[in-house]
């Protein structure tokens, strides 16, 4: 960008086109927050606008300022203006003022990345020169990109679902993207909560019952994935709570399906592998001793008499 390619200039607001890239970024809170700034200060730090080859205006950086302003009503603007040369011009020139930021996530990288590269003529060695990031990085970014299902992208283009979920989404099968984003739209969970969703479905030991409730019901499947409690580990894919509040026969059905896993998991294991686990396989046998004689007594009533509880 030669010094002569950027000035000062008065513009119409309605003139001039909102980037849909950078607005992925921007939420009402931050809009809010600048027009309070703009009210007491004035505009401080004027939007970047590119002027295109054929005349038409798109904003390349400051988005939420310019969101504010037309917001405020207002017709005219102070705006840096800088003359794009070629198609992917404003592309590579929003990508590199994001860069020189914090940028509002890993994901808006990427789509930046992609849509300079699509526009044709850059290539993925002039994008890293370009923002003075390692091919690595750039590599990265563009696999959030590549690797999300096309339909959670759309969700971010219309400000449905924050960047930062959708980063986290992009770990899960491709294939179950779109109906778990949809669910978590529709339960309006945010990223803390899809983030401990995404990674209970990563861990190799999730039941394939507990991962399909995760995509079809994130909303009910969160309170699964809970912290350590007092004195005892409380394992993500286990939800005390509802186990207490549930049936009889349902919580016999769960200890059923448990002690299947646990059996299944334990065939084979040398002792020194279990050693960790010593104390708690310990009071396993004596909880499983007890129970034991509880169910001979319902079952073969007066084998087991005098069993009655299990401390």
């Amino acid at each position: 960008m030669n010094k002569e390619s950027a000035r000062i200039e008065k513009m119409d607001v309605a003139c001039v086109q909102t980037n849909k890239v950078l607005s992925i970024g921007v939420d009402g809170r931050d809009v809010e927050r600048c027009k309070r700034a703009l009210k007491e200060f004035g505009a401080l730090a004027p939007p970047i606008v590119g002027i295109m080859p054929g005349g038409g205006r798109v904003v390349l950086n400051g988005e939420c300022e310019f969101a504010a302003l037309r917001e405020m009503g207002a017709r005219e603007m102070d705006a840096v203006a800088v003359d794009i040369q070629g198609e992917d011009g404003g592309a590579k020139i929003a990508l590199l003022l994001a860069s020189l930021k914090r940028s509002p996530a890993a994901l808006c990288e990427g789509m930046l990345i992609q849509q300079a590269m699509d526009a044709g003529g850059t290539t993925q060695a002039q994008i890293c020169a370009i923002i003075g990031k390692s091919a690595a990085w750039v590599s990265k970014r563009l696999a959030l990109v590549t690797r999300l299902d096309p339909g959670v992208r759309e969700f971010v283009g219309r400000q449905l679902l924050d960047p930062g979920s959708a980063q986290e989404i992009a770990r899960l099968p491709t294939d179950m993207q779109y109906e778990f984003a949809n669910n978590v739209v529709r339960d309006s969970l945010p990223k803390s909560t899809v983030e401990k969703l995404v990674s209970g479905f990563s861990v190799e030991e999730c039941p394939d019952a507990v991962k399909r409730q995760i995509i079809e019901d994130p909303q009910g499947a969160a309170p699964r994935f809970m912290p350590k409690g007092p004195g005892r580990y409380i394992p993500a894919c286990l939800n005390l709570q509802k186990l207490r509040t549930s049936g009889i026969g349902d919580q016999i059905a769960a200890v059923d399906i448990t002690v299947s896993v646990v059996a299944s998991s334990l065939n084979g294991l040398w002792p020194e592998t279990a050693t960790p686990y010593a104390k708690t396989l310990s009071r396993l046998l004596e909880d499983l001793a007890g129970v034991s004689g509880m169910i001979q007594n319902l079952v073969s009533p007066g084998k087991g008499k005098g069993v009655r509880h299990a401390d």
